[in-house]
């Protein structure tokens, strides 16, 4: 199934006494269905994928073809800061049934231009599984040049891009240049908050954190934005403003599962090195979750 433009949620794994929950994961799954969503990553950031052994990596995409397949598109993230590492778990992804994989930069290593592409050619060479680029700088301190984004973008597997840059320059630049020369390539962003600007430039949606706990809303923004409706999207994007804000208080996924578990949507808890979320910053999250359920309810029962 082709990824498209929309709401791809970056899905968290639930635990149970510290243990892959399957059974909250089959709710999240379905929840997401029943939504409408545009379609799903698992094993992303969100999903806390680093601190996943292979088999519970492995159930989880089971899992999610189980529940999903054919219904919307499965990505997987199978990036890794070893480019044969990356080909093992983009072949594994793709044996299992996923419809994409949604591969980071090399992170930590700090490779060049030259070798960002070879990393990305390499795996693009090795398994026919479309591929998008996740490219968020803040964590692996690499960032993709445009030049090198030129020699990308012709790789054929090359489907879609994850942006995560607050640079509006850099997104603009980018999406010109895709607008003009692949029309066909998709453009997400990784910040919520910048969904809605994203699309008003050409982009083609989010693969979104905040559609874990609103996922219809976060859709409603979207597509209204797509359809035109600017009123519609401007009043979405602001209601939602302040809980953009406070899920990335602290390191994601930390306020998200602190959030569904608040909405009494066991997700449990986190592993190390990620830990609980401090007390202030806690009491805001609650507070911005509380404060936007109040108003959305009462704009429902209008």
């Amino acid at each position: 199934m082709k990824i498209k433009p929309g709401i791809i949620t970056a899905l968290v794994t639930p635990f149970k006494e510290g243990r892959l929950d399957e059974d909250m994961l089959r709710f999240l799954i379905n929840r997401q269905l029943q939504a409408g969503i545009d379609g799903l990553l698992l094993l992303g950031t969100t999903g806390e994928s680093p601190t996943l052994s292979l088999e519970e990596s492995k159930r989880i995409v089971e899992v999610a073809v189980e529940e999903a397949k054919d219904k919307v598109p499965l990505i997987i993230g199978t990036g890794s800061y070893s480019t044969e590492q990356t080909i093992k778990n983009s072949q594994l992804a793709k044996d299992l049934g996923a419809d994409a994989s949604l591969i980071i930069t090399p992170y930590y290593i700090k490779p060049t231009q030259e070798g960002l592409y070879l990393h990305y050619k390499a795996v693009n060479d090795a398994v026919d599984l479309p591929i998008i680029i996740y490219s968020i700088p803040a964590r692996t301190n690499v960032e993709i040049q445009l030049p090198t984004w030129k020699k990308l973008l012709i790789l054929k597997n090359m489907a879609a891009i994850k942006e995560c840059t607050s640079q509006a320059e850099t997104i603009s630049t980018l999406l010109d240049y895709c607008q003009n020369n692949h029309p066909d390539k998709f453009i997400y962003t990784g910040d919520d908050a910048f969904t809605l600007p994203l699309i008003s430039l050409g982009g083609h949606g989010s693969i979104s954190v905040t559609s874990n706990l609103f996922p219809e809303e976060m859709i409603a923004l979207c597509h209204s934005a797509f359809d035109g409706d600017f009123i519609t999207a401007k009043q979405k994007h602001y209601s939602l403003l302040p809980l953009f804000k406070t899920l990335f208080l602290e390191s994601n996924p930390i306020p998200i599962k602190e959030a569904l578990n608040a909405m009494d949507i066991a997700v449990g808890g986190l592993r190390l090195p990620l830990c609980a979320m401090q007390k202030d910053k806690k009491e805001i999250l609650l507070d911005a979750l509380e404060k936007y359920q109040t108003i959305n309810a009462s704009m429902v029962s209008q």
